[in-house]
């Protein structure tokens, strides 16, 4: 799956470099674990569900700050919905259950969330999908967020887990992706 060879990506400070190096080394990874992840998950969700691979298109400047793939239940997008992501940042790897500015009914997703989430230590949130950092993801770390994410129309809600680029381990993302998806299929329901 992945190899800590494969933040190099960043390591290249020229948008055509990194956008090639993306393509050419984290993209494929994504394909393929797209479709083992829709393999295996699939069959839990009534809708069918779709891989979104980042394609950066509106960077003309600027490399990118990191990149990522999407699975959700919208063909054609993925941030108008609740939806899964994995992927790096120069200092990690991310899997993460997103709900962004996108999303209408936010008070439907935060009551909904009410109902489904547990707390666990293991587990982060965040109000902004553009940053790596999570806290912890406690009651009150919860509730700060979802307050945040009804007032603040730029608010996103990001849980989820990073792996340190030093120190992941594939088997470790893949198990917290499966409670990553039955959070939301529990969810969905």
């Amino acid at each position: 799956m992945f190899n800590s060879d494969d933040f190099k990506v960043f390591d290249d400070p020229t948008l055509a470099g990194r956008l090639g190096k993306i393509k050419e080394i984290i993209d494929p990874k994504f394909e393929s674990l797209g479709e083992s992840l829709l393999d295996q998950y699939q069959g839990q969700f009534q809708q069918q569900l779709y891989v979104h691979i980042a394609q950066h298109i509106r960077r003309h400047k600027n490399p990118p700050t990191d990149t990522w793939m999407a699975i959700s239940t919208n063909k054609r997008g993925y941030k108008s919905l609740p939806h899964i992501e994995i992927g790096f940042w120069p200092e990690c790897i991310f899997s993460n259950i997103s709900f962004l500015t996108e999303i209408e009914k936010r008070k439907d997703v935060v009551d909904r969330l009410n109902k489904v989430i547990t707390f666990d230590q293991n587990l982060g949130i965040s109000t902004d999908h553009t940053q790596s950092q999570l806290q912890p993801l406690t009651k009150e770390n919860f509730e700060a967020a979802t307050q945040r994410y009804l007032k603040i129309k730029s608010a996103d809600l990001v849980i989820g887990y990073t792996y340190d680029k030093e120190s992941f381990d594939n088997e470790a993302i893949l198990n917290d992706l499966l409670g990553l998806f039955s959070l939301l299929e529990k969810f969905e329901r």
